[in-house]
């Protein structure tokens, strides 16, 4: 095992002894449900309770890059707020939702994985479904022209071809109103 994919491991491990709800999302998770790609950052969604700040430091502090006061304020206005591994680089990039049902609906949602067993314990993972929305969302945000995100995209829907709740798909890429780009990435996965 790699020493990143080690520390996603124990990262994954300390929010779940802190009882911190979370789920891996972008480009890993989509890597889990579609095409593998390299990424130098893994992104989490994470419900921090204000109480598990200093808890979380602590344990991190001697082995990280990490700032309690942006933890705090992630979780006051809804943002992200990262942590790095000092030995490897490897960057966590930790999205805390303040009423946002879209991130919320990730965790509930997720799906336990070994990342086609590269790690040896499982993580939740955001369902294909959302990680397609989610997807597509960042590429309309980013202007469409993100190759990288559509081919995410493109790699779940193929990938997860006839497993997929195309239903619930249809209905949250409608509330992130990225319906017309749903539309438009399943006909194009279809086409090979």
């Amino acid at each position: 095992m790699t020493p990143e994919l080690e520390e996603i491991g124990r990262f994954v491990r300390l929010l779940t002894r802190l009882s911190i709800r979370h789920v891996i999302v972008g480009s890993y998770a989509s890597s889990a449900h579609g095409v593998a790609r390299v990424t130098q950052d893994i992104d989490f969604v994470a419900e921090i309770p204000a109480e598990s700040v200093d808890a979380l430091f602590s344990a991190m502090k001697d082995t990280h890059y990490i700032d309690p006061d942006s933890i705090r304020r992630a979780i006051q206005t809804g943002r992200a707020f990262n942590i790095i591994h000092l030995a490897t680089m490897l960057k966590f990039d930790v999205y805390v939702p303040r009423n946002n049902d879209s991130a919320r609906r990730h965790i509930e949602r997720g799906q336990w994985s070994t990342m086609g067993g590269a790690l040896d314990e499982p993580v939740l993972v955001a369902s294909p479904e959302d990680i397609v929305v989610s997807k597509l969302r960042w590429f309309r945000r980013g202007g469409e022209v993100s190759a990288k995100q559509w081919a995410d995209v493109l790699g779940v829907l193929r990938v997860q071809h006839g497993r997929l709740d195309i239903e619930y798909m249809e209905r949250t890429a409608g509330e992130e109103r990225v319906r017309d780009l749903l539309d438009r990435a399943v006909a194009e996965a279809s086409e090979t």
